[in-house]
């Protein structure tokens, strides 16, 4: 007998009926975890969202093993480290509780450059970023003689390690033989190709001086960036490279690297400090020289200075931003420079040399 309209509804609405109750205890036996387990997976889940949401710089620190510190300032120490099997400094900045004390812009600042270092090619003249930590806590230090604040906030860049001597004390090694002129080239040329990439790829260094520059294989390497030193952080020897409308507190741009880059090649040809007779007295008589537009307000120039290298020292300091010429303009000029003819003694004469006036009382005072 055929089956009716109403059997096959029947039919479909059991089959249906049966079909939802193995859903309901599939669900209730075999998918639905345990309490316990409910909240591991929700922090699996959780884990794995902070990671993608993770800055592609952002490294894990406790893959950091601290060796040794290799400098140590007010807000900040440098450590020598192993990440990974590579040899890394690590450079840790103390934000204080929280991260309170630190200016909001420049920590966004320092953020942004990382995000650009990051992606960069590898450079002769610029240290390669391993990663970085932005606001970390609980951060573990061995042997470090005071236990740090585990609350404090921190920011933590790691650079591969370069080995060698800063500038400054190469420079200040030769304080009475000085360099030969096409040394003075080779170190200059070194830190601006290494500013002018920095700059090409839109990041200002912030605290350009012989310190901050090391010496690797009598090149000159820059080992970090991006953190301008603000007026309340800076020493009178510090605030001597530092621009007008930094110190001004106006807006400034790679600019103000120009400037300092100005201070450094007077100090890598004269090798001695720049207004070595204007520091002692302090930031404030620092900041005015600055600001000054005429000669007085800058070191001055040894008559033994080539004409091009002293122009170029100049237009580097001019007190007027738009006035200085950009770091690959720099670095064309030097080139040029090279080609003067190398028999002739265009380096700064050492100490009671006839003929060359330097600064203060001749050329190079002061012991070794």
């Amino acid at each position: 007998m055929a089956a009716s309209s109403s059997d096959f509804a029947a039919a479909a609405k059991i089959e249906e009926v049966t079909e939802t109750e193995c859903v309901r205890a599939a669900d209730d036996n075999d998918i639905a975890p345990p309490p316990e387990e409910k909240e591991k997976l929700a922090a699996e889940v959780e884990e794995k969202e902070e990671e993608r949401a993770k800055a592609a710089w952002e490294i894990d620190l406790s893959r950091v093993h601290i060796r040794a510190v290799v400098w140590h300032g007010s807000r900040s120490t440098v450590y020598r480290a192993e990440y990974g099997g590579q040899d890394v400094a690590v450079k840790v900045l103390d934000l204080g509780k929280d991260g309170l004390t630190a200016a909001e812009e420049e920590i966004a600042r320092l953020e942004e450059h990382l995000a650009v270092w990051h992606g960069l090619p590898d450079h002769p003249n610029v240290a390669r970023l391993v990663g970085a930590s932005i606001r970390t806590t609980g951060l573990k230090i061995p042997g470090a003689a005071t236990p740090p604040d585990d609350t404090a906030a921190r920011c933590v860049v790691v650079v591969e390690f370069v080995s060698g001597r800063t500038l400054r004390a190469h420079l200040m090694n030769h304080h009475r033989r000085k360099l030969p002129y096409m040394d003075v080239l080779r170190l200059a040329q070194g830190m601006a190709l290494g500013l002018s990439y920095l700059h090409a790829n839109g990041i200002v260094h912030g605290c350009v001086t012989t310190d901050n520059m090391l010496l690797l294989l009598d090149d000159v390497k820059i080992p970090d960036f991006g953190r301008v030193v603000s007026t309340d952080q800076m020493t009178a020897e510090t605030a001597v490279y530092m621009a007008p409308e930094v110190f001004d507190g106006k807006p400034y741009d790679e600019k103000c690297d120009v400037y300092s880059f100005g201070m450094c090649l007077w100090e890598v040809y004269c090798c001695e400090a720049p207004l070595g007779d204007v520091v002692w007295r302090g930031v404030v008589e620092v900041a005015a020289h600055a600001r000054r537009r005429s000669g007085s307000g800058r070191p001055r120039l040894p008559m033994c200075c080539p004409g091009d290298l002293a122009t170029l020292m100049e237009r580097c300091w001019d007190a007027d931003p738009e006035r200085r010429p950009g770091m690959d303009e720099v670095v064309s000029r030097f080139m040029m420079l090279e080609a003067l003819d190398e028999t002739k003694d265009w380096g700064m004469k050492p100490e009671k040399t006839p003929g060359c006036i330097g600064f203060l009382f001749g050329c190079g005072y002061g012991g070794d």
